[in-house]
């Protein structure tokens, strides 16, 4: 037996109805108060705000993990980035060095640059495994939690709600949210160190050139937030879409196995269509707007290049720079401007995954009308009887159809309540 299930097996009945009286506090029911008014009250609270911070914690079992895949990535960045420096010393050795000592230095760059290329390759394979063995746990821990508290749920939860949508749920927004929590957090930490250390030498090699590149630096950061935005907004619409239509499909195919009409096959179809043209015309608006706004971010990075290229040979003919500074800047330019691209487009699919965990911390939220934990095991067996008469309920998507429950219900039986009693 599970240790949820012992807490309220206590032989003394004066402890189980202490531990009940914590739980309950717990749960969030007060003294005095039945489910329904629990739950009412629950409902007229305002939902919990989603914040990037609250997203993140899903991934915190997994932070020894990423946090060594992190650092094993941010020695494959540094090592990535100095290449750089002796690409540049090759340009000139091989024009300005004697003869004589060309071949040595040539040898000795090489040798140090394969190393590298093998260190890089070894530290990506190791932080790869890492990040991929973090991600699907994570994703394995957030679908178990997201299918325990829909099982917590009241049968009430279920008639309002489609066993579609709660599929999507579990498969299509928790898949968004783990990537987003494990891998795509760490995308946030190597492009900023790149962008960070590409900056400072930038700055050391050519303070002139980094401000002729980060003029262009406010054009794409006002099209990240707005890439981003539109993202979130689009995502939620897609993803409630694609759950209206899997709720459809789960609908008809769960009928057939009670009635086969073999007459309105086409119209169910139809409905189906119908219902996922929706979400292919959100993700048809998405792509415009994610393409448009993309090609604007990507013109102006080019523009920073091309400005340091053209700047770049005007203080070469100036004397002030040699070409092989001019080329390892290039390529620390090249580099930074990539990584920054790279931070600028895991911003959108951050919102992304905001407007997926929308729905789901709905449902982990959501408080149970009835208390899924039970109650109190009398050390004595059940004794009693319970008689309701004159008793009428709705369920809560047909409030217009009130059911009679004539029961007189005796100790030792067992009865189904199929919906949350309203007097």
């Amino acid at each position: 037996m599970s240790g949820e299930g012992k807490r309220y097996e206590k032989v003394a009945q004066s402890e189980s109805e202490s531990e009940w009286s914590k739980d309950e506090k717990k749960e969030g029911y007060s003294e005095g108060e039945t489910d329904v008014e629990a739950s009412q009250a629950q409902d007229d609270d305002q939902p919990k705000q989603i914040t990037p911070l609250r997203l993140l914690r899903f991934g915190k079992p997994e932070l020894p993990l990423v946090i060594s895949a992190t650092f094993l990535s941010a020695i494959c960045a540094f090592l990535n980035m100095s290449q750089n420096f002796f690409v540049g010393w090759l340009v000139d050795i091989v024009r300005f060095s004697d003869l004589s000592m060309r071949q040595d230095q040539l040898n000795w760059i090489t040798f140090v640059l394969l190393a590298i290329y093998i260190a890089d390759a070894m530290l990506a394979l190791f932080s790869g495994v890492l990040y991929t063995i973090a991600a699907s746990r994570c994703s394995c821990r957030l679908r178990s939690l997201v299918l325990r508290n829909m099982l917590r749920q009241d049968v009430a939860f279920f008639d309002t709600v489609r066993i579609g949508e709660l599929l999507n749920r579990l498969s299509t927004d928790t898949e968004v949210i783990q990537s987003v929590v494990t891998s795509n957090l760490v995308g946030w930490f190597i492009p900023s160190v790149q962008v960070i250390i590409g900056f400072v030498i930038c700055f050391w090699y050519s303070w002139q050139l980094t401000l002729v590149i980060l003029s262009v630096t406010p054009v794409i950061l006002i099209v990240m937030f707005l890439q981003g935005t539109c993202m979130k907004v689009l995502t939620e619409q897609e993803l409630s879409a694609l759950a209206g239509a899997g709720s459809k499909a789960a609908e008809v195919l769960d009928n057939i196995r009670t009635v086969r009409s073999f007459v309105t096959e086409e119209a169910e179809i139809q409905n189906y269509s119908d219902k996922i043209n929706v979400s292919y015309f959100v993700a048809k608006k998405r792509a415009w707007i994610s393409g448009g706004l993309g090609a604007v971010s990507s013109m102006a990075s080019d523009a920073c290049i091309l400005l340091a290229l053209w700047y770049g040979g005007q203080m070469i003919f100036a004397g002030v720079i040699t070409t092989g500074d001019l080329i390892s800047y290039m390529l620390f330019a090249l580099q930074t401007v990539f990584a920054f691209q790279s931070l600028l487009s895991i911003f959108p699919q951050f919102m992304e995954a905001i407007g997926a965990s929308v729905r789901v911390f709905e449902l982990l939220d959501r408080v149970p009308r009835v208390n899924y934990d039970g109650g109190i095991i009398p050390p004595h067996g059940i004794e009693g009887r319970v008689t309701f008469d004159n008793v009428h309920f709705h369920y809560p998507s047909r409030p217009d159809a009130e059911v009679g429950i004539p029961i007189d219900h005796i100790a030792a039986l067992y009865f189904a309540r199929v919906s949350s009693v309203y007097f």
